[in-house]
């Protein structure tokens, strides 16, 4: 999977393409 900059994401809503993102973590690490 690809790195996302601030500026992709910018890019990317110029030319009106959807953005999907999914964020995740690990309930035993971060309790």
């Amino acid at each position: 999977m690809a790195r996302t900059s601030t500026a992709s994401l910018r890019e990317k809503k110029l030319q009106q393409q959807k953005i999907t993102m999914l964020t995740s973590y690990d309930y035993f690490t971060a309790a």
